[in-house]
């Protein structure tokens, strides 16, 4: 799980999508109420244009972070999964109690329900 750990490149961009995020509701704050009356014609679609692009810049480091995130857990899947079954402890179990010895075995007790 070591890997899953935030790295600098991980900060910076979080902090990217957090600037884009914040910028977009600002700027939807302020059309929405102060430059409401100045917004016309030619500039109205712009400003709003220039708020759904930065709704969009929000977006990308976002779904960038999932996919990485996704990336880094699938590759620390098998080496979670060889050092909590694989690795037996000092007196020869594994970290779930079972020896080695018995490990190999598969036996079956049946239960009162299943014998009547």
């Amino acid at each position: 799980m070591a890997d899953l750990v935030q790295r600098p490149s991980d900060r910076r961009r979080r902090w990217f999508g957090l600037f884009f995020l914040l910028m977009a509701g600002i700027m939807l704050l302020w059309g929405a109420t102060w430059l409401k009356p100045y917004l016309q014609g030619l500039g109205y679609l712009l400003y709003w244009l220039g708020c759904f692009a930065f709704t969009l810049l929000a977006m990308l480091p976002a779904l960038l972070d999932l996919w990485v995130i996704r990336k880094r857990a699938t590759l620390a899947r098998p080496v979670d999964a060889r050092e909590s079954f694989g690795q037996p402890h000092q007196d020869g179990s594994t970290p779930h109690g079972i020896t080695q010895e018995t490990s190999s075995e598969v036996t079956h007790q049946p239960s009162q329900e299943e014998g009547s």
